[in-house]
């Protein structure tokens, strides 16, 4: 599909049938989009069965990555749904400020919790601090709180989400260069500072992971002296217990560290993820016009694949939560066969019943016409 220019405003939502190329990128969507949902709502599932799970407060920062996954691929989902069944876009401009406004939300509640979630190990792990439910609670309602502001902005004096160039889903003109805007300039302006948000964002992981990275190696230094000494001290029957408790310290401090290594490769999944994307922003904030058709379809399509990876990540690298998900599969699963054993011994049962009664009811008659034999002779 040609690039289109800034004079057709392509991003104003009108009727249309769908091509190939967008057939193609809302089956590739939908796939996407379900996994995701479903992802999203085991472990949700998960979080609020498990007591364990919900006395960590990093697992808290986590479930609010999933409620920004959660809440962008629902309302792209449902659009895509449609699309997927009529084979066209025939949404109206209200469904589309909805639908943008949401995605938005969502994806900028997810870019803002998996920051909080880097503070979080850095708070932890690097500077050797408790991380509280206070601390959770108020810069959870600052991360929401800005991702909402920042979504709204969008609308301030007017201006309006628009379809973007792939011509599938809303979201905001970020060049205004989609449709007629009544303060274009506060669309760029407000895209530049997203582009600084999310290059600082990205700097900020990348030394936060690598100072916890090294701290690590000289935790499991100290922990290695530690036990050494210990082994020393045994051989000559003297000990304190100072020795046993460091290195308890030291081990515990480990343990967080491999919390630390599971949100590292979440986080770094999601940046990268989100590239595409963050240099969409770039270009149309700078050029004031449209990207290039598949540029869009490839970064719609990745910058919804966290909410797949995020849940995969978290369950695979993170024994507390494979634990969780392997007991409940596990209770299901013999759940579902007891109630199989007991529909089938039920039906065999009525069954039997039933062959019995027939072989009464023929035995009845066979006895029946012996005696009228009987009779007539």
């Amino acid at each position: 599909m040609p690039d289109s220019t800034p004079e057709e405003w392509q991003g104003i939502p009108t009727y249309h049938t769908l091509s190939t190329p967008q057939l193609a990128h809302v089956s590739i969507g939908f796939i996407i989009h379900l996994s995701a949902v479903i992802f999203a709502l085991f472990n949700f599932i998960l979080f609020a069965t498990s007591h364990h799970l919900r006395v960590a407060w990093h697992n808290w920062i986590v479930m609010g990555i999933t409620i920004g996954d959660l809440l962008l691929n629902v309302f792209q989902g449902r659009a895509v749904i449609e699309m997927v069944a009529f084979k066209e876009w025939h949404f109206s401009d209200d469904w589309c400020q909805l639908q943008g406004f949401a995605s938005a939300l969502g994806g900028f509640i997810s870019f803002n919790t998996v920051s909080l979630l880097t503070q979080e190990r850095f708070h932890t792990v690097y500077l050797g601090k408790v991380w509280t439910g206070f601390d959770t609670l108020t810069r959870g309602i600052f991360t929401i709180g800005s991702a909402a502001a920042v979504s709204a902005i969008y609308f301030f004096g007017g201006n309006r989400y628009a379809l973007q160039e792939s011509g599938i889903y809303c979201g905001p003109d970020y060049g205004s260069a989609l449709r007629p805007q009544p303060h274009p300039q506060l669309n760029r302006i407000l895209s530049y500072g997203l582009c600084a948000m999310s290059f600082g964002t990205t700097l900020g992981v990348v030394v936060a992971y690598t100072s916890i990275w090294l701290s690590v190696r000289g935790i499991r230094k100290e922990l290695r002296t530690v036990q050494k000494t210990s082994i020393t001290t045994a051989e000559g029957e003297f000990s304190n217990g100072s020795s046993t408790q460091l290195e308890e310290d030291k081990a515990g401090k480990l343990r967080e560290a491999e919390i630390a290594i599971k949100c590292a490769t979440l986080v770094f999944f999601f940046l990268l993820a989100w590239m595409p994307y963050t240099l969409k922003v770039i270009y149309t904030a700078l050029h004031a016009k449209p990207i290039p058709y598949y540029w869009d379809v490839c970064a719609s399509l990745l910058a919804v694949t966290p909410g797949v990876s995020n849940p995969l990540v978290n369950n695979l690298m993170d024994r507390h939560w494979r634990k969780v998900s392997v007991d409940m599969v596990g209770r299901t699963a013999s759940r579902c066969r007891k109630e199989n054993a007991e529909t089938v011994g039920t039906l065999a049962s009525a069954g039997g019943t039933g062959s019995r009664r027939a072989d009464l009811q023929q035995l009845g008659l066979k006895r029946m016409e012996e005696k009228a034999e009987t009779g007539s002779m």
